[in-house]
C-alpha cells in the first residue's frame, strides 16, 4: 500500500512523469474525490483508495496535484541543503 502524506508535509517529489527530475514543496490538500484541482483547475479523478496531493512549489510557488507515486519522501530542512 502506498505512504500517505498529510497537508503540511513538505515533500521531495518528481514533477514530470518518466524524467527523474526533483522538486520539493509543501502538500497544499490532499484530493479523495473528482474535483478541480491546483492553480489550473484541471480535474482530478481522486479517491480514498487513490488519492491526489496538492503541491506547492517551494520556487514557483505553483500549486499542482500530484498522484502519491510522484512522491519520493517527506524531506526536512536538512536535507534540502544538499
Amino acid at each position: 500500500m502506498p505512504r500517505e502524506y498529510c497537508v503540511g508535509d513538505h515533500v521531495r517529489y518528481r514533477p514530470v512523469e518518466g524524467i527523474y527530475t526533483q522538486s520539493t514543496g509543501v502538500i497544499k490538500e490532499v484530493i479523495v474525490d473528482r474535483q478541480p484541482a491546483g492553480d489550473t483547475g484541471v480535474e482530478v479523478k481522486a479517491s480514498e483508495r487513490h488519492p491526489r496531493y496538492v503541491i506547492q512549489n517551494d520556487n514557483t510557488l505553483k500549486e499542482t496535484a500530484y498522484k502519491g507515486e510522484a512522491i519520493d519522501k517527506v524531506v526536512t530542512p536538512i536535507e534540502e541543503e544538499r
